[in-house]
């Protein structure tokens, strides 16, 4: 949807809807261009009369059209016929809508392009009863946006937790509005990104941090150490993990007490020597044994 980007609003003033001209063809010229943007810009703004809108939803250029589609005070009736515009993007963008009535999101969860019903899936007005629906649907991407939805409820999130598509679980784990049981679950999930997902989300509580700050896989502990909510005494454990990701990421989490960093520049300082291509081979092992980078491949002008 980035090419369907719908432009910033911006302040206009009032204009006559009679001056306006539609176009008739996408723009090629760059004057056509600055049109475009102009129509653009008005067809966004939510202080552009409805008289106005509806007239623009008739524009050949499906930029406008968005735009339209967008607009948070674009009226139910207008939405209703962009709904049905030739163009997905258009589509999309109506899907997207909080002001798009239920009644035609229930409608657009029926259509053919996926983002279509990506975008109903990830309005956070849709009502539970349609995000069941898209909670089943074929498409993992839709799916992936009703497990994102803030406003999913925990009895659909609960099912979403045992998808058998991982970025689904990893998309549960996220969400802010995951209950704490459900968080539990998750976190012994079998998938490392999964569990990852329960240790950066700031939901989680410090007693599962802890548990998920000695897991076996070192970017499940990398989640532990990112996250801002937790504790010092946390962090200053992970200082001394055997993997320099993990100590790396506890050295830039803005929370890490001021003690540790003392650890923390000689790992850096040891790191820095060990990038170095002109590292002698010997140097450069021993300093992957102590910084827990064993696995890494020498450089190749060391080989």
């Amino acid at each position: 949807m980035a090419d369907d980007k719908v432009h910033s609003q911006e302040q206009i003033t009032p204009i006559d809807i009679e001056d306006f001209t539609i176009s008739e063809e996408e723009p090629e010229k760059p004057a056509e261009n600055v049109n475009r943007h102009v129509l653009c810009s008005v067809a966004a703004d939510e202080n552009t009369p409805v008289e106005l809108l509806e007239k623009l939803i008739e524009d050949k250029d499906h930029h406008v059209r968005c735009s339209v589609a967008a607009n948070k005070k674009t009226p139910v009736e207008t939405l209703e016929k962009l709904a049905v515009d030739n163009d997905e993007s258009v589509r999309r963008y109506v899907a997207a809508n909080t002001n798009t009535s239920a009644e035609l999101l229930e409608r657009l969860i029926e259509d053919e392009d996926h983002y279509v019903r990506c975008s109903v899936a990830a309005n956070k007005t849709t009502p539970p009863s349609i995000l069941a629906k898209l909670a089943v649907d074929n498409d993992e991407e839709v799916r992936n946006a009703v497990a994102q939805n803030e406003s999913t409820p925990a009895s659909l999130l609960r099912e979403l937790a045992v998808d058998e598509a991982w970025k689904v679980r990893t998309l549960v784990a996220e969400n802010q509005s995951t209950p704490v049981s459900l968080l539990r679950k998750l976190a012994v999930d079998g998938d490392i990104f999964v569990r990852n997902a329960v240790a950066e989300n700031s939901s989680t509580p410090v007693s599962l941090l802890r548990k998920l700050a000695v897991d076996e896989n070192m970017v499940v502990r990398v989640g532990v150490a990112q996250n801002e909510s937790t504790p010092a005494s946390l962090l200053r454990e992970l200082v001394v993990d055997e993997s320099m990701n993990v100590r790396k990421f506890v050295a830039e989490n803005e929370t890490t007490p001021v003690s540790p960093f003392e650890k923390l520049l000689e790992d850096i300082v040891r790191h820095r020597v060990f990038e170095n291509s002109n590292t002698p081979v010997a140097v450069r092992k021993k300093l992957a044994e102590e910084l827990g980078e064993e696995d890494r491949p020498l450089p190749k002008e060391r080989l």
